[in-house]
């Protein structure tokens, strides 16, 4: 199973062990997480771009500068997820992830210095290191 979907699937178990005698709390609770447009598939962006991040920083120390293709590194993304390295240099590197169930989303992370990545909706990255999504 994907590792996101265990993930969503024990907080959703923990939630609900926790606020068993509140049904109608857990469902509160619980309706904005289960009804998210795509919240699994933004999930598995979000993570794969963060161990995106920690993957880069590796190659980054072994070879002197970012990857500038995803190919060079040795990181498979989630099921359906795509990245793109936008740009890379001894300095920095951006990147997005996008998903074919969601076709005007994107994530995007950046690391050093780069130009902060633009979301497929327009929104650019505020903050380095933090994956940064549509939505």
């Amino acid at each position: 199973m994907n590792r996101v979907f265990l993930g969503l699937l024990l907080m959703v178990g923990v939630v609900l062990y926790f606020m068993s005698t509140k049904k109608d709390a857990a469902q509160e609770v619980l309706e904005p997480v289960l009804s998210a447009p795509a919240g699994a598939q933004v999930a598995a962006m979000t993570s794969d771009l963060r161990t995106l991040v920690n993957v880069q920083m590796m190659y980054q120390v072994l070879e002197g500068s970012f990857a500038g293709q995803f190919a060079a590194l040795e990181f498979s993304p989630s099921n359906g997820v795509s990245i793109r390295i936008i740009e890379a240099s001894a300095d920095g590197f951006s990147a997005e992830a996008t998903h074919p169930s969601l076709p005007n989303w994107s994530c995007v992370v950046f690391v050093g210095s780069v130009t902060a990545p633009t979301t497929l909706g327009g929104l650019k990255a505020a903050s380095a290191r933090t994956p940064f999504c549509d939505g």
